[in-house]
């Protein structure tokens, strides 16, 4: 029977909205350059804010990515351009889960080429989840995420695809809808009320778009089948897994933001799409097993740890393990035999407290 063609299971992940910050292997260029490219508009909303805060400590919330380096290469760039103004006190909030290790993000975060060389700047750590209230009632001026609300708080397992958001079954599509409607209201209502008034709140959503079969996400959910039929991975260990994120549409944004008309003014509302660097050098060198590398590597990057943790915790350490890096030798070598342009689309939003 083919996967389209089995009964759907009812698990439901849960997801606390922050990312386990053990290290970072690899930070792909593409992030950064997704984040850079909204920056100018960014950067103007930070100044206009500052303006009207002139006095005491500017307040920042910064809401991490899953790196986290698309979040403090702009934070910090930020507070490098006041620098150039002024030398008020700049208070930064940057959150994770309390699970996070915090002693490697202040390693990196502190670092020459974040925040390290910046005077009279101070840094809080905020544990904590993203759809739950994190400050106190108007505290913070400015918020910046990247990257950030990509998942939902919870994912319902499809079983025709390990990408609950690629899934051809009604109820999984109207479940996760329900969802990502909840999330983003609940994410508003809860920025507002941290949101000093005339404070602004710079967030990134992604939008859904046609995604080829060649595509490394695609060949992911084929491969692990693959090893589903073979018998490597157990159903019982694949009726747990749902890759966490989701792509939003016009209809799920414009319904929320038109429950919050009241609330904020929407400053920026801006389509972009980010296309992953390495196909640029594909171009030129057309050398396919170094572009699927780069997209292998980025995947594994974060998706690896939630293959590791569906595999049943009786498996010896090193079966798990061998498991996964057999399932990314295999991506990388079937993505060398599709070399495609991979591209990502967003919604870029400045929204204003009123």
């Amino acid at each position: 029977m083919s996967i389209l063609g089995r009964r759907f299971a009812s698990h439901i992940i849960e997801y606390p909205g922050n990312i386990f910050a053990a290290s970072w292997v690899l930070v792909p260029q593409w992030n950064i350059y997704g984040a850079e490219k909204g920056y100018n508009h960014v950067l103007e909303s930070f100044r206009e804010v500052e303006k009207k805060f002139p006095d005491g400590a500017f307040h920042v919330g910064e809401f991490c990515s899953v790196s986290c380096k698309n979040t403090l290469h702009i934070v910090s760039k930020l507070a490098k351009d006041l620098r150039t103004r002024s030398q008020r006190e700049i208070v930064d909030y940057p959150t994770l889960l309390p699970v996070a290790n915090w002693n490697e993000f202040f390693k990196v975060a502190l670092s020459p080429e974040y925040y390290g060389t910046i005077p009279n700047f101070f840094m809080t750590a905020r544990p904590g989840s993203i759809w739950k209230r994190l400050f106190p009632n108007e505290s913070l001026h400015f918020i910046y995420a990247n990257h950030s609300f990509m998942p939902l708080s919870k994912m319902r397992v499809a079983d025709d695809t390990i990408w609950p958001t690629f899934s051809e079954d009604p109820q999984v599509i109207n479940e996760l809808k329900e969802t990502a409607i909840k999330d983003l209201d609940t994410l508003l209502t809860l920025r507002h009320a941290e949101l000093k008034k005339g404070g602004r709140f710079c967030f990134d959503v992604l939008l859904e778009c046609k995604v080829p079969k060649e595509s490394p996400w695609k060949q992911l959910n084929e491969v692990v089948q693959s090893f589903v039929d073979s018998g490597r991975i157990k159903k019982e260990e694949r009726d747990k897994l749902a890759l966490r994120n989701f792509e939003r549409n016009d209809e799920i944004i414009n319904t929320v933001l038109s429950r919050h008309e009241k609330n904020f003014r929407v400053v920026v509302k801006e389509r972009m799409t980010s296309r992953f660097p390495a196909w640029s050098e594909y171009e030129k060198d057309k050398d396919a097993n170094k572009l699927a590398k780069n997209y292998t590597d980025w995947l594994k990057e974060w998706t690896a740890l939630a293959i590791l943790n569906t595999l049943s915790a009786t498996r010896p350490q090193e079966e798990r393990n061998k498991i996964v890096s057999d399932i990314y030798a295999e991506l990388q070598a079937r993505c060398s035999k599709y070399p495609i342009p991979l591209d990502v689309n967003l919604y870029d939003f400045i929204v204003e407290k009123i």
